[in-house]
């Protein structure tokens, strides 16, 4: 529970530590992302969705921290778009796209926590803007603290709704934020050969 405290709190001093231990990056990060990383991530979670709505929950039998994280009706923004406008709302922050990436990590161990964060076409957009949060939080130095920003980011409602999901989220990756290299990698990897496919 005293990391728990220290993760939500104090997300500058574990960008560090996790920078160091876990994601080293040689010299000051000046370059924004690949602008393919938003195209790539979006045909990952394109595909994660379509895997995933073959078996959807009903909509009734979700728990109450689960669903806020679902719309009633398909969400009918686009993918692409969407993401774009995620990693775009971060461009100031000048990181590559090390948070982007994490983010997948956080989505991937939240489906194994609990099947009912399994992204689909009814909760992927703030399933993605929810793990983007955390980690933006725990990669990036100069993140904003301010749940607004992070809402108005992910085109959600207000900072209640943001914090609700950041704080269930977090609670179902069990606290756990750190990366190792090679589960990064492996993200990495499967992030380019989604579009190959």
């Amino acid at each position: 529970l005293i990391l728990a405290y220290t993760l939500v709190r104090q997300p500058r001093r574990l960008a560090i530590l996790s920078r160091k231990t876990y994601l080293p990056l040689t010299g000051p990060v000046t370059r924004p992302p690949d602008p393919k990383v938003s195209h790539l991530i979006a045909v990952y979670l394109s595909r994660l969705c379509d895997a995933n709505d073959r078996k959807l929950p009903d909509f009734d039998d979700l728990d109450q921290l689960t669903r806020p994280f679902y719309s009633p009706n398909k969400q009918t923004f686009p993918l692409q778009e969407y993401v774009a406008n995620v990693i775009e709302a971060f461009l100031f922050l000048g990181e590559p796209s090390t948070p982007f990436v994490a983010a997948l990590v956080y989505l991937d161990r939240a489906q194994t926590a609990d099947g009912q964060l399994a992204a689909n076409s009814y909760n992927v957009h703030r399933l993605y803007v929810a793990a983007v949060t955390l980690a933006v939080k725990s990669y990036c130095d100069d993140a904003p603290s301010n749940s607004s920003f992070y809402a108005k980011a992910g085109g959600l409602a207000g900072a209640a709704e943001m914090k609700l999901l950041e704080r269930v989220m977090l609670e179902r990756l069990d606290y756990r934020l750190d990366i190792s290299p090679s589960t990064f990698g492996d993200f990495e990897a499967a992030l380019v050969g989604a579009d190959d496919c």
